[in-house]
């Protein structure tokens, strides 16, 4: 089994989220599910691979959830004008979650799908 806390702390190493554990912990569930499903043998469960994509995967499925509240592209008011780049998050968090997945596919199944974007 996946340690949970080990994926969380790498997700705030790495990401810098702000979010709480408790706050944090029913999507690292559902992640870890994900990628436990997938994996080759349960022994690999606690390898480094392993732990960086579920938390580039918890980052992606905060990021998505996050894009949307944010939809807001600019606002201006007066002389002042402040702007978000949602997109860019976003697509950075796919790139990332990427890179991981492609460590820790040997140590993965390949007889399915993995749902990434969530």
């Amino acid at each position: 089994m996946i340690d949970r806390h080990r994926v969380i702390n790498e997700f705030e190493k790495l990401y810098d989220s702000g979010e709480n554990e408790a706050c944090l912990m029913p999507q690292c569930e559902a992640v870890c599910l994900a990628v436990e499903a997938k994996l080759r043998r349960a022994a690999y469960a606690g390898r480094e691979e392993i732990i960086l994509f579920a938390a580039a995967l918890l980052n992606r499925r905060l990021t998505g959830k996050t894009a949307d509240e944010d939809a807001v592209a600019s606002f201006r008011a007066g002389d002042v004008t402040v702007s978000r780049r949602t997109g860019e998050k976003l697509a950075n968090a796919e790139k990332e979650t990427q890179r991981a997945f492609e460590l820790a596919a040997p140590l993965l199944r390949d007889d399915g799908f993995l749902f990434i974007r969530c």
